[in-house]
């Protein structure tokens, strides 16, 4: 790799990250190596399920942003214990993807350290059976980026937490997540370092090897271009969430009235064709119910809200449900 730009973000904001990936991607024509940390957050690949990955109670009352990445594959949690890495490089034509290639340098500097890591058929990086790098690709004309995660010292019960997903409800063609063991690369060390020794000696090691290589830091014009991406795209609902591919959510719920049972469809986040079967409301109930919901967002504090007005009252009151969260989702 010539004329390598070697980039450390000065952000630990996701959104800011995640969009600087995109921006570098569409908007320089020389190859990039960038190195990250974030803050704790959820990124799900393009092609995912938000609803179905993500522990969506838990991640809201931590305050842990969904961001969708650009690449496909699967749901990864981020924290600052946990170093990312991006390859932005000129597409090779007519030739297959090679996720060897670019996983080569992360596997050669962790050997550097004596550490026993292995590359698995998934396209992962293990040391003693536990996953501790993802990979994904996304191609963009004639631009490649294969990205990974480095779990070096992450909260792994935080982690567990974020992305016990609940599929069981959802019916979808989106990619689903395969989990796996996972484990922090520190455990292995024979001496422990911080985060961000850690992420120096990475970045030096990548510097080293590229003779071509220099270090680049983002100006302004960079900085405006990546803030503006992360707003207008990677903080929306409209993207993290509505675009996830279609599905069917079903679920039933007994309740001490009786049993209830609700089905409806999602296609670019808005519900449609909901029907509700119930052993004790009315059809005036069951009509005024699926009314109000089909067209809305199946979004928890759309619904939320949605569940607060009048025509309501009397269905939380038989019901005992005060809000969505045990009916749609």
């Amino acid at each position: 790799m010539n004329n390598l730009l070697c980039i450390k973000s000065p952000s630990d904001n996701p959104y800011f990250n995640i969009a600087a990936e995109e921006y570098l991607l569409k908007n320089f024509d020389s190859d990039i190596f960038l190195l990250y940390v974030n803050k704790p957050s959820i990124i799900i690949g393009k092609h995912q399920n938000a609803l179905a990955e993500a522990n969506i109670r838990y991640i809201e009352q931590n305050k842990i942003p969904l961001i969708r990445r650009l690449s496909g594959g699967g749901t990864v949690y981020h924290d600052l214990g946990n170093l990312n890495f991006a390859w932005i490089v000129q597409a090779e034509k007519n030739k297959p993807v090679n996720f060897n290639k670019y996983m080569n340098d992360i596997y050669l500097f962790l050997k550097s350290l004596n550490l026993n890591v292995v590359q698995t058929k998934n396209n992962d990086l293990q040391i003693a059976g536990g996953k501790i790098s993802g990979n994904a690709e996304h191609i963009f004309k004639n631009r490649l980026i294969h990205h990974g995660t480095l779990l070096y010292n992450s909260n792994l019960e935080d982690l567990n937490n974020a992305i016990a997903g609940n599929f069981k409800y959802y019916s979808t063609k989106a990619v689903q997540s395969k989990r796996a063991k996972v484990s922090n690369i520190i455990r292995f060390m024979d001496k422990s370092a911080s985060i961000n020794a850690f992420r120096s000696a990475l970045f030096h090691f990548i510097k080293s090897n590229h003779a071509e290589s220099v270090e680049y830091q983002f100006d302004n014009k960079d900085l405006t271009g990546i803030e503006r991406l992360a707003l207008s795209k990677y903080s929306t609902w409209e993207w993290n969430f509505a675009y996830s591919p279609k599905y069917i959510f079903e679920k039933n719920k007994s309740l001490p009235i009786g049993k209830l049972s609700i089905r409806f469809n999602v296609h670019k986040g808005i519900i449609s064709d909901l029907t509700i079967q119930s052993e004790f409301l009315n059809k005036e109930e069951l009509h005024v119910f699926e009314k109000r919901i089909n067209g809305a967002k199946h979004y928890r504090q759309e619904l939320n809200k949605i569940f607060e007005e009048l025509v309501f009252e009397s269905f939380k009151q038989k019901t005992g449900l005060q809000n969505s969260d045990d009916l749609f989702f």
